[in-house]
């Protein structure tokens, strides 16, 4: 089982989960992210996220819907997408809810 870390940056609204054994190895999969890569190593936090614990073998699309029940939101295009949305999300898939609401598919 992989460990899931939530990995923010101090003053930042990005964040991104990572699967690993450490939160030092969650800071460094964090520098390789396109939200995360440009932010200075000592700004970064690391934080257990269990509610996605082994979740590394989800869809992206599975994945961001699990994210989205456990708090949190992102756009796509100029569409937000959060907890709000789950119901629509839930019946006909977050990519073509996307595509209604106007935004960009997963």
């Amino acid at each position: 089982m992989m460990k899931a870390y939530e990995v923010s940056a101090k003053g930042e609204d990005y964040k991104v989960i990572v699967y690993c054994d450490k939160p030092s190895e969650a800071k460094a999969l964090a520098k390789c992210t396109d939200a995360l890569g440009d932010v200075d190593w000592l700004a970064l936090r690391p934080t257990r996220a269990p509610y996605a614990d082994n979740t590394e073998h989800l869809s992206e699309e599975d994945r961001w819907t699990m994210l989205i029940e456990n708090g949190w939101w992102f756009e796509s295009g100029n569409v937000r997408v959060d907890s709000d949305d789950l119901e629509g999300i839930k019946k006909v898939g977050l990519s073509a809810y996307l595509v209604m609401k106007g935004g960009l598919e997963v």
